[in-house]
């Protein structure tokens, strides 16, 4: 019997964390990281801007996000999805179910680490967005920034309360007014 472990869902932020503890062994007092599209910032970075994709097209920003240090991961099914059978299965596993995540959009994390944002985003895509705010609402050091389609196909933005004031949503489709939600479904910490 073979057995293959995936480190998608964590081995991003395990390296991010290991290279900012070499880095400050090493006497650096602060630093900005990528590795594959998830971002440490480390020490006093300053507040750094970012675009987060569009779920539906990652060429095209779809917000924008401002933080300080820590780390930002973003989960989505855009890239790695397959047509069986007519139908578009995302690489995401509920494990609710044993089938692909049916969450349609992305989730974007921020945590004090890079582990934490990393596995978070997964778990949190899983979840969907009413649930993955519930879940930052209720956790310290995490936040969450959820974009997803409405059935009429618009992007709707939704936030824990720690990035209202930190994102925005950047697109404008021809038809298809701007809408941004916050706070939506969120519960006290």
């Amino acid at each position: 019997l073979d057995v293959g472990l995936d480190a998608g869902a964590f081995g991003k932020g395990a390296a991010l964390d290991a290279a900012a503890r070499a880095l400050r062994s090493a006497g650096a007092q602060s630093a900005s990281l990528d590795f594959g599209g998830q971002l440490l910032y480390v020490g006093d970075v300053g507040s750094q801007t970012l675009d987060i994709a569009d779920p539906r097209d990652r060429a095209r920003p779809a917000a924008r996000l401002r933080v300080d240090a820590g780390s930002v991961a973003t989960t989505c099914n855009s890239e790695r999805a397959r047509v069986v059978d007519g139908r578009r299965l995302g690489h995401v596993i509920d494990p609710r179910t044993g089938r692909p995540s049916s969450s349609l959009g992305s989730v974007t994390v921020w945590a004090e680490s890079a582990f934490d944002a990393d596995c978070l985003s997964t778990a949190c895509f899983v979840l969907g967005p009413d649930e993955a705010i519930a879940l930052a609402e209720r956790t310290d050091g995490v936040e969450v920034l959820a974009l997803s389609l409405d059935p009429l196909g618009h992007l709707v933005m939704s936030t824990s309360r720690g990035l209202k004031d930190h994102v925005s949503l950047l697109i404008d489709e021809p038809g298809k007014p701007r809408r941004a939600v916050a706070d939506q479904n969120t519960q006290p910490k």
